[in-house]
């Protein structure tokens, strides 16, 4: 039997390590509230204070374990199996699962201690750090036809897709609520596939990068929290979508 509180590790290279497989068993798993982290303004003839800014700093993860080894020299090779699972170069995947649709970035920071607790039993626990404060969900994927989207309090780097149905040689999407823009020149034919992903800056035109096809007054945006609306030119020469993965705190 599982624990309830049992997860999964991806890392970068897609290597998957389950707690439960691994011979680990979850005891708890806490994450801890976001890290608000204020800018204030106080001045002497001014009661309280004024904000200046804020935002999300690193959060961190609480995770107990224990184990049972068939002896104390299998308990020992054991331990050097679980620090080598934790510790890596890259952040990695975590998805629990008790919420198998969702996962969140974490790393090891410090060190931690392996307690025996007799001659083939032990426990530990172990903090990991949240350099991105957010829980992400499944991808999200919407045609766009005009409409405005409301994606919630987020905000979020998209990626556009443009499947084209007729020849065209531009292709530019807008963000009107900051006015910001991106353009392409190409000599798009049909069934051309154009993939813009803002979070990697990065354009490909079936697999291809091609960022010279990039105009110089395109920039990058984020989609704002709530309401987004975009536009696309030429609006009939492609079927267009939007991609994002929910995040939450």
């Amino acid at each position: 039997m599982k624990s309830r509180f049992n997860f999964s590790i991806e890392y970068s290279d897609g290597h998957k390590v389950d707690m439960y497989e691994k011979g680990l068993w979850v005891s708890f798993f806490r994450i801890s509230s976001p890290n608000a982290e204020r800018s204030l303004y106080e001045h002497s003839q001014i009661p309280g204070a004024r904000l200046i800014s804020s935002r999300i700093g690193v959060r961190k993860i609480q995770i107990g374990f224990s184990f049972e080894k068939g002896s104390l020299e299998e308990l020992d090779s054991f331990k050097h199996e679980i620090y080598q699972t934790f510790f890596h170069s890259d952040e990695y995947k975590v998805v629990r699962d008790m919420y198998p649709g969702n996962y969140l970035m974490a790393l090891q920071e410090g060190e931690y201690d392996i307690q025996n607790v007799t001659g083939t039993d032990g426990e530990f626990e172990i903090e990991l750090t949240m350099l991105d404060p957010f829980i992400y969900g499944s991808r999200k994927e919407i045609t766009l036809i005009g409409q405005a989207i409301d994606l919630g309090p987020g905000e979020y780097w998209p990626t556009i897709t443009a499947k084209f149905t007729t020849a065209a040689s531009s292709f530019k999407v807008t963000h009107q609520e900051t006015g910001k823009f991106v353009e392409v020149k190409y000599g798009f034919v049909v069934g051309d596939l154009l993939v813009i992903d803002f979070n990697k800056r990065k354009v490909t035109i079936n697999n291809n990068v091609r960022m010279t096809a990039f105009t110089l007054k395109s920039r990058f945006f984020k989609l704002v929290p709530f309401t987004n609306q975009l536009t696309v030119s030429p609006y009939t020469a492609a079927t267009v979508k939007l991609l994002y993965e929910p995040k939450s705190i």
